[in-house]
């Protein structure tokens, strides 16, 4: 499924212009278009929990960014290609930042704990299913 939020053209607009990918935890995977402010605006209206793929395009540029959105537990981030390597290569890796009274699996130079780490190859295009524990 396809949604078209916006009826302003590519080229006047001053937002970029957003292709976001949504993988929801339950339901069928759909697109939406649009700029950027009028995504982001639809995907609060959505209850359950997702992994985001955004697009974003401007000035014959474009770049990436994954979400996780309506999560009971905040601090779950998607930290691209982290210099850590395993078996050699680089992975990217999703993590949580630690509550108070969780075991702390990593920790960053600057002291920062992480409760949750996973590494992946390439980030699935689907609902992840190691973040069950977080919605």
């Amino acid at each position: 499924m396809i949604k078209v939020c916006s009826d302003i053209p590519f080229r006047t607009s001053y937002l970029p212009y957003t292709h976001a990918f949504v993988y929801p935890k339950e339901g069928t995977p759909f697109l939406l278009k649009g700029p950027c402010g009028d995504v982001k605006r639809l995907l609060e209206e959505i209850p359950s929990p997702c992994v985001v793929h955004f697009t974003y395009f401007k000035d014959g540029k474009s770049r990436n960014l994954i979400r996780f959105i309506n999560l009971k537990r905040k601090g779950v981030h998607h930290y691209g290609l982290d210099q850590k390597c395993v078996h050699g290569k680089k992975r990217h890796a999703i993590k949580a930042i630690a509550k108070t009274g969780e075991m702390v699996v990593e920790t960053r130079k600057d002291g920062c704990p992480y409760s949750f780490v996973k590494y992946f190859r390439r980030i699935p295009r689907s609902w992840i299913k190691e973040l069950d524990q977080f919605c």
